[in-house]
């Protein structure tokens, strides 16, 4: 399959009690895959990830900046794709992806990624599921996705998808100065377009909406110090993201 680009962008807002103002950031890259498939039927994949940016209203510039310096550009990737998998990994293969740039910038890699059941036509629907590990401030956590995809419109020219879904998020870590459990819940919807004949996406608009309860993590036999001023309840945060995917013209 020859080598497609897209162009990958992803806006979040961050909501909580604790905080003045929502916090909002905004992650770009231009992502360029090139696939064959295995005798098996599964996709591997080596791509690229360039013009990697990061926006954020607490301080746009100085993190724009650590993300030019903090990985190599184009950031190399890996794909193994299959029935039950899809794992993209930066090559070389980090020795610890927590709060990684790289990690950020890889994920921008999945989004022009789907399965498609074989002999499917419009008003079929089926599920996906899948698990994901992800790691922010120190803590891993593991993502659960649910995924409704149906097949709403087929032509010669384009195909196009309505998926929803519901994720599960939970995991709980830190360091002898700080640690915490995270736990929440949440809803996808996306709006797919396929092209028919390159076999490839055309367009994505998706909207994410996460809740996360986060608390001070208390270890049993061995005090712990945690956050400064610790809450003596869950700190509740709700995420808002809009993904956008467009496919580069030649």
């Amino acid at each position: 399959m020859p080598s497609t680009g897209w162009r990958v962008g992803m806006e979040s807002r961050v909501e909580s009690r604790g905080l003045a103002a929502s916090v909002q950031q905004r992650v770009s890259g231009v992502v360029r895959w090139e696939l064959s498939r295995t005798r098996a039927g599964a996709l591997r994949g080596r791509g690229a990830i360039d013009s990697f940016s990061v926006q954020s209203s607490l301080d746009s510039v100085a993190i724009a900046r650590d993300a030019r310096s903090s990985i190599v550009s184009p950031l190399l990737v890996d794909l193994v794709m299959d029935s039950t998998t899809v794992r993209v990994t930066p090559r070389p293969v980090l020795s610890n992806e927590c709060d990684r740039m790289e990690t950020l910038a890889a994920s921008l890699a999945r989004e022009v990624l789907i399965r498609i059941p074989d002999e499917v036509t419009v008003g079929s629907v089926w599920r996906d599921s899948t698990v994901s590990f992800v790691c922010r401030d120190g803590v891993p956590m593991t993502v659960t996705t649910v995924t409704r995809s149906r097949l709403t419109d087929h032509s010669t020219r384009r195909v196009i998808i309505e998926r929803s879904g519901i994720l599960r998020i939970a995991g709980s870590g830190g360091t002898a100065a700080r640690g915490m459990e995270i736990e929440g819940e949440g809803t996808t919807t996306d709006r797919v377009e396929l092209d028919p004949m390159r076999g490839t996406m055309d367009r994505l608009r998706g909207e994410r909406t996460l809740t996360l309860r986060i608390r001070p993590q208390v270890t049993s036999g061995r005090p712990r110090v945690v956050v400064a001023n610790p809450p003596t309840h869950s700190v509740v945060v709700t995420q808002r993201v809009t993904t956008t995917v467009d496919r580069l013209r030649n």
